[in-house]
């Protein structure tokens, strides 16, 4: 008995030596998941913050995010991406974006298909439509979406409103397009003027002089044959063709720039003027009228502008309005000065004429040159006309502060209450 008895207790000890280390190994194991977990639960918290943070400075964000799948299915818009669009997630999200692109502009971005693509695309410009088919331009910058295993699994881009750079760069071009334009305008308005003034010399003063050279030679060769009282009449007739030569050089002259506007102002001129044009076209009567307008409220070069404008004005309606009646006026409205050029001629499509303000021959010029000259002395143009109604122009300038742009240099020249002395 006592045999088996010991026997049988040394058969236990292995036994539960082996038992002690496999508990001793079993709770080192444990110990190490438990490490894990508690070390994969961190990993976890720190992904979530992350992802927090992520997902707050995205919102954040000052342009537009967008995730697509590969089926360019969105699968998250950011808010800045839905305020743009005017629409909200739950008409973005689920939707293909192809469905937010202007049809006109499908093909720049379905030509950044990121599908399998492993390089970082370029960028697009585009026309996205939004709420009520809103259109807006924006700049996209497509890029691949991977997984961890390098996989791709859709795609990301930043979306960015460029609408008000696009309208500053196409409102530029336009500008330069009127400025070329008024540039042709300008240089055939030169040679117009070269033209008139050369048929005037040549009409006028050289015909004059022409014949007062034949005059004075054919009188020089027969004055061996005439008496000197004979010789003294002969020449004699030649100073009223000199006098004529004299009034149409005075005349010339008052047409390119009437001396009246230096001496005496713009408010005697444009009477003046209107006497010159009733002689010039009877069959239209020119009136003119002041009302409470100083002559030292006017600022010197703001005179030459008024000038041109109503000559340009009264040339119009002479040669086109068949108007029987022309009247200017001037007025003090308190805090801005008026002109005003009124006929009661055929009148005309306004928005017709403006139309034609590219093509230098047109009849618009005039008004394109009138609308330059008001608006680059700081004042505001327009013109009120229809079919049969008549035509009305009108100027404004804020009294006492007027603006005049020197074309050739591009300087701006502002003058605030400068005044005649």
């Amino acid at each position: 008995m006592r045999l088996n008895k010991k026997i049988e207790n040394n058969l236990d000890a292995p036994l539960e030596h082996s038992a002690a280390t496999k508990a001793r190994h079993l709770e080192k194991i444990n110990q190490k998941l438990q490490a894990e977990i508690e070390q994969r639960k961190q990993i976890e918290l720190e992904l979530t913050i992350s992802r927090q943070k992520f997902s707050h400075l995205v919102e954040l964000m000052n342009e537009g995010m967008v995730i697509q799948d590969l089926n360019q299915t969105i699968t998250y818009a950011n808010k800045h991406l839905l305020k743009m669009l005017g629409l909200p997630r739950t008409e973005v999200v689920g939707y293909h974006f192809s469905d937010f692109v202007d049809v006109d502009y499908l093909e720049a971005w379905t030509g950044g298909k990121l599908n399998n693509i492993k390089s970082v695309e370029s960028s697009y410009v585009f026309k996205m439509k939004g709420h009520g088919n809103k259109t807006l331009w924006v700049k996209g910058s497509p890029q691949p979406l991977f997984d961890a295993d390098k996989n791709c699994i859709g795609s990301y881009a930043v979306i960015t409103d460029i609408n008000d750079q696009i309208e500053v760069e196409q409102k530029l071009l336009r500008t330069e397009s009127k400025l070329r334009s008024l540039a042709k305008q300008v240089l055939y308005a030169q040679e117009l003027e070269r033209k008139r003034i050369a048929s005037e010399l040549h009409d006028g003063i050289g015909q004059t002089l022409s014949a007062i050279k034949f005059y004075v030679e054919n009188n020089i060769n027969n004055l061996g044959e005439k008496s000197a009282a004979t010789a003294i009449v002969q020449f004699e007739k030649v100073v009223p063709k000199l006098q004529d030569a004299i009034e149409e050089v005075r005349r010339i002259s008052m047409a390119l720039r009437p001396s009246l506007l230096d001496d005496i102002g713009i408010l005697a001129t444009l009477n003046w003027f209107c006497r010159e044009s009733n002689h010039g076209v009877p069959s239209i009567a020119f009136t003119f009228k002041k009302d409470n307008v100083k002559e030292e409220d006017i600022t010197p070069n703001l005179k030459t502008e008024m000038f041109r404008i109503v000559q340009e004005a009264v040339n119009n309606a002479s040669k086109y309005s068949k108007a029987n009646n022309v009247k200017i006026f001037t007025k003090d409205e308190g805090k801005q000065l008026r002109l005003e050029i009124v006929d009661d001629g055929i009148g005309f499509d306004y928005a017709v004429t403006a139309s034609q303000q590219g093509y230098a021959e047109s009849k618009g010029m005039g008004l394109v040159s009138m609308r330059e000259r008001v608006e680059n002395s700081g004042g505001h143009f327009t013109v009120n006309s229809a079919p049969q109604k008549g035509t009305a122009i009108i100027c404004l300038w804020p009294k006492g502060k007027h603006t005049f742009v020197d074309n050739r240099s591009g300087r701006t020249d502002r003058r605030k209450d400068f005044r005649v002395r």
